[in-house]
């Protein structure tokens, strides 16, 4: 009988290689985690893309509580859809189904307003701040560009001896060094956009340094004879030896281009790449004693640890989504009769009916309930009355809480007044009823 040599079986690593190897993956991890943050900091190089990086952070902060208003907004509108169309419903179910979005939006609205106020005491500080330091950047990058000339005004100079005054004045050249963009927003940092989830460290401009951005002003003269032969030399005044000028001579002006690396100083946002300690602990100077820069970091800390803004829509619900929600079984179930029976409304089994109905009355996909429950009412006019005689409103047109008043109590009139037709007809049926029973 042939043998057959079989491969033998592979054999797990070691442990210490296993060890190795899970200490290199979490290495690489860390490595790559850490670079996002340099790669952020490396973002702001000079005064000009200084400019532009927190231009778009003030946008980017701003944007939060903007974005969570107009949501708030829409919430609004909804609400005074669905309430309006809730007392214009002849079919009480129906009634029964706006009614209960109306409850819905009033609640998230609440709720989202005071998430925006949240949101905007942490982050109005680094606005106001963020501002201010732009303002800096802009008086930085001015006084960058300062050369100096002759003065072209005219003074009361010479007296026939041995002594005469100069003057000078300064003037904006360009020598920033860099360039201001038009439009700070079309700054792309090569594409990649600013991260401010992964801000840590960042260059600021520091006025108490933008001295350091301007370079030396340089004036050439030239004289008639006495110069000092070459060489190196510290002062004017050794530079002038025993230069002879003439009435020809004529200075001209130069400068380098500004350094506007050198006023700025790395501020330290968060003192780790976690962003776990608190801004308390991590700028602790007191508010007497803080620079320009001290107030922007602290505020910066508090701003970029509130968290994003919640996305809350109720234009993408489905009926489905609305079965399991706690407030709209509640008010269907106390709403309709056909579910008064019900001891607690939630989506256990015993209420499955009810979670059947409130899953097709709303429409089982987004956009269901869309065309049935905002579409169509939006193309729908209401009922009001603010003057002598009713009149069709859209609802957008009742955006003040008087032609809201209005509307609502018209038409909640219009209701009382059918009835009270119908308990009209119903004494009336019921005496002839008795008339009759008693013939």
């Amino acid at each position: 009988m042939a043998k057959y040599a079989t491969k033998p079986p592979q054999q797990a690593p070691p442990v210490p290689q296993l060890q190795l190897m899970a200490l290199f993956l979490g290495m690489t991890t860390w490595h790559i985690a850490a670079d996002d943050f340099a790669a952020e900091t490396a973002k702001v190089t000079h005064i000009c893309n200084e400019r532009d990086y927190l231009h778009q952070l003030y946008v980017n902060l701003k944007g939060k509580s903007e974005a969570t208003s107009a949501a708030i907004a829409d919430l609004r509108f909804l609400r005074r859809l669905w309430r309006l169309h809730a007392e214009a419903a002849t079919d009480r179910r129906q009634q029964c189904l706006l009614d209960a979005l109306a409850n819905m939006a009033e609640d998230q609205e609440t709720a989202l307003s005071q998430t925006v106020k949240a949101i905007t005491e942490k982050t109005q500080p680094a606005l106001d701040e963020l501002q201010q330091q732009l303002g800096r950047i802009e008086a930085a990058a001015k006084a960058a560009s300062f050369n100096l000339i002759d003065s072209t005004e005219s003074h009361p100079d010479g007296s026939g001896g041995t002594a005469t005054t100069l003057y000078f004045k300064l003037n904006t050249g360009s020598t920033l060094g860099c360039s201001l963009a038009k439009d700070p927003a079309a700054e792309t940092f090569s594409n990649k956009g600013i991260k401010p989830e992964k801000i840590t460290n960042l260059k600021l401009t520091d006025i108490e340094k933008i001295q350091h951005n301007i370079k030396e002003l340089k004036m050439a003269l030239t004289a008639s004879s006495g110069c000092p032969q070459s060489g190196q030399r510290t002062t004017n005044q050794a530079r002038l030896g025993s230069c002879t000028f003439g009435g020809a001579a004529n200075p001209q002006y130069g400068r380098e281009s500004a350094d506007t690396a050198q006023a700025q100083t790395q501020t330290t946002i968060f003192s780790e790449n976690t962003r776990q300690s608190k801004c308390n602990d991590v700028h602790k100077k007191q508010a007497t004693a803080q620079t320009g820069l001290d107030k922007l970091a602290a505020a910066l800390c508090v701003a970029l640890k509130a968290g994003p803004t919640p996305d809350v829509s109720m234009r993408t619900k489905t009926g489905k989504e609305l079965a399991t929600t706690h407030s709209i079984q509640l008010n269907i179930r106390n709403c309709d009769p056909a579910f008064h029976e019900l001891n607690e409304p939630n989506s256990n089994d015993a209420n499955k009916e009810l979670v059947d109905y409130i899953t097709k009355a709303y429409g089982e996909n987004a956009n269901d309930f869309v065309t049935r429950f905002i579409t169509k009412l939006e193309a729908a006019n209401v009922m009001s009355r603010s003057g002598k005689t009713p009149e069709h409103k859209k609802i957008s047109d009742l955006s003040t809480s008087s032609s809201m008043a209005a509307a609502l109590s018209y038409l909640r009139g219009q209701r009382n007044k059918k009835e009270l037709e119908a308990e009209k007809k119903n004494t009336v049926a019921t005496l002839r009823k008795q008339f009759f029973c008693d013939l």
